[in-house]
Formats: C-alpha cells, structure tokens, sequence
C-alpha cells in the first residue's frame, strides 16, 4: 500500500511536469513569429541589411533546393512504381497539405496509410516504410539545422574550430531526434 501511494504521487508530478512543459512549449512556437519579426527589425535598425538580404537569400535558396530535391523523388518515385505523376500527386497531397499546415509530420500518419492503401500496399509493408520515413527525415533535419548554422556563421565572419564543430553536430542530432515529437518543435 505505501509502494502504491509513492507511485500515485510520481505519477502526479510526471503529469504536471508534462503539463508544464507542454504550456512553455506552446507559448515559446507562439512567442517566436514575434522574435523572428524583432530580429529582423533590430537588424533593418542597426543598418545591416546585407544580413537580412542573406538570410533571405539562404531561405530561398534552401527552399528551392528542396523543391528539386521533392520533384525528383516524385519522378524516380512515379517512374519505379509505374503510377503517373498526377494521381501519385492527388493521392498524397492530403497528407502534405496536413504536414505544412499542422507543422507536425506525426499527425499526417492516418493520411499516409490511407494513400498507401489507395495504392494497393500492404498493412506491414505501410507500417514500416512509415516508420522508416519517420526515422530518416530526423537526419535532414539534423542536416537542415547544421547547414543553417554554418551559414550564419559564415555570413557573421565566425570561425568554428574542430571541436565547436563536433558539438554543434552532436546537438543538432539530439535535436533532431528531440524536435519531431514536439508538435511544432522542428519548425
């Protein structure tokens, strides 16, 4: 019995612990639009526009890059599987549309089994290609985080030395793997 009331109060505290860290999550993703915009407003104010204009050269490069990078994973993907590119399209657009929306690739989990069923794959064969999914995109967000970073670093006149290199990898894999399971967290 007093084994039972110890895990009663663990369980309490683990669950207020979560509620509190929930709250501080969700106001820092509501918080940060407004951080974004003061940095952006001390950097027009301080006169360092060359900055602005290369972070928004790097987001625009980046962005693009990953749309070519999308667009020829479509077509390998439309051309092994012998699907024509409009249907793989409007089949899993649903689940994209939900991802950029939501900021959470987890929620889009009903939407992908449903698309892959819609293409005739298996429930095994869904359950783990979803999951292998799911593994693989930390280790672009651990390369989107690094290349961000060394960026910045380059624009700022920074140097990393070896060591500061070593650790900010490090941290950018822990944070890869942290960030998904945070709604929002690796946006």
């Amino acid at each position: 019995m007093i084994l039972g009331s110890e895990i009663t109060l663990i369980n309490q505290a683990v669950h207020e612990a979560n509620k509190l860290l929930q709250f501080a999550v969700a106001s820092i993703s509501k918080l940060m639009p407004l951080f974004i915009f003061l940095s952006f407003l001390a950097l027009l104010l301080n006169g360092q526009l060359k900055l602005v204009f290369d972070s928004w050269r790097m987001l625009l490069g980046f962005s693009c890059s990953c749309l070519v990078i999308s667009a020829f994973e479509l077509v390998l993907t439309a051309f092994f599987s012998k699907i024509s590119i409009g249907k793989l399209i409007k089949t899993a657009l649903p689940s994209v549309v939900l991802a950029f929306s939501s900021a959470s690739s987890i929620s889009t989990i009903p939407l992908l089994k449903k698309a892959l069923e819609a293409f005739g794959v298996g429930d095994s064969c869904s359950r783990f290609s979803m999951n292998f999914g799911l593994v693989l995109s930390k280790h672009y967000s651990c390369l989107a985080m690094l290349t961000i970073i060394i960026f910045y670093h380059s624009v700022l006149e920074l140097t990393l030395d070896l060591g500061e290199l070593i650790i900010l990898a490090v941290s950018c894999l822990f944070l890869a793997i942290a960030a998904p399971s945070i709604p929002g967290g690796s946006t």
